[in-house]
């Protein structure tokens, strides 16, 4: 049987849930254009819709995600941010598209302090360095690659981008 340590898992959630959040709110600004005829600033508010309900959730939510075991809040995290995108995907106008980034923000609150709380257990000093640093190498390489991704996904169709944060 393969051994896969916590820290792989971590990081590659990391890197996996950085490219998909960044693919679909770069996304956002193609489909919303095509798909709801959006002006600059309603695709502006519909992206600061997501960061908005994500810093609130992060704030008003916390006693709720610091009793939530680890897998359950990821679990819960990817389901709001999966429902958020479908919200998004099957809307005809862009006022339920708004609804539904907020639930991918909430969604995304369960998400990165839990990651971040269960990389940082039991470590210190430089151990807690180490760890931190190639955390933040995962998501940062996610967030690089996305825009790249999304922008030739979104030169095909300006929805592949929000299927790819689906699919993943």
């Amino acid at each position: 049987m393969i051994s896969i340590s916590k820290t792989t898992i971590i990081n590659t959630a990391a890197f996996s849930m950085a490219l998909t959040i960044n693919a679909v709110n770069l996304a956002l600004v193609f489909y919303s254009k095509e798909r709801f005829l959006a002006t600059p600033a309603q695709v502006g508010i519909l992206n600061a819709c997501y960061n908005i309900s994500y810093l609130l959730a992060c704030i008003g939510l916390r006693h709720v995600v610091s009793r939530l075991e680890t897998r359950w809040s990821m679990i819960l995290a990817t389901g709001l941010f999966l429902s958020g995108v479908l919200f998004v995907y099957f809307s005809r106008t862009i006022g339920p598209a708004y609804f539904g980034q907020c639930i991918g923000g909430i969604g995304t609150a369960f998400y990165w302090p839990p990651l971040m709380g269960w990389l940082s257990a039991g470590l210190e000093g430089a151990a807690l360095n180490r760890a931190t640093g190639i955390y933040n190498l995962s998501w940062s390489t996610g967030s690089i690659i996305s825009p790249m991704l999304t922008g030739y996904l979104s030169s095909r169709n300006a929805s592949y981008p929000l299927l790819l944060g689906i699919l993943s």
